[in-house]
């Protein structure tokens, strides 16, 4: 188990303990576009991911194309005296490559990013996948960068193409690390 899972484990013990088991839910809403909220008063909790890297593609011969990263995400809870807007801006998911007959590099997510909170959160969009006709050594997109939040964990990233032989090579995308096992 991570540290940061080891904080939020017993920061929960604590809160459970000092408030008892009377806590309900009264607000919960899973945002699709950028807006900005006014919660109630009383507890938060807020779970944010980022956007995705695309794959690159790649066309022909030797051709080889890497995974995009994948998304980071930050979490942050807390107390409110009074209702509070919170910002949330998504940013956009990175789009596929066009179909064509040339070799084109993925796209970049854009930052998502969660403010008016205790500890606001910013988190990077992953970068694309590569692509490459000759038989070239390629690395996968890096995965998306988080911070702010209790806890937090960057995106994994897209799998890497060592080899430069002349064969046709592709690999995944990196993934959301969830449960906090440590993406690279």
């Amino acid at each position: 188990m991570s540290l940061d899972a080891a904080i939020y484990n017993e920061a929960r013990k604590a809160r459970v303990a000092a408030e008892g088991s009377r806590r309900q839910l009264i607000f919960r809403k899973v945002v699709t576009s950028s807006e900005v909220l006014t919660l109630p008063a009383g507890h938060y909790d807020i779970i944010a991911i980022g956007a995705g890297g695309s794959g690159g593609r790649a066309y022909g011969a030797d051709c080889r194309a890497t995974g995009g990263g994948g998304s980071a995400w930050a979490r942050d809870w807390g107390k409110f005296a009074a209702p509070t807007p919170v910002t949330i801006t998504l940013g956009a998911r990175a789009l596929g490559v066009p179909a064509g007959s040339t070799n084109v590099d993925g796209n970049a997510g854009v930052t998502t990013s969660v403010t008016g909170i205790t500890n606001p959160i910013t988190l990077t969009g992953a970068q694309g996948g590569k692509a490459s006709g000759a038989g070239t050594a390629l690395s996968g997109g890096k995965g998306g960068v988080a911070s702010g939040g209790r806890i937090r964990a960057n995106g994994g990233r897209g799998g890497n193409i060592t080899t430069t032989s002349t064969d046709t090579n592709a690999t995944g995308g990196g993934a959301v690390d969830l449960f906090l096992l440590g993406a690279s």
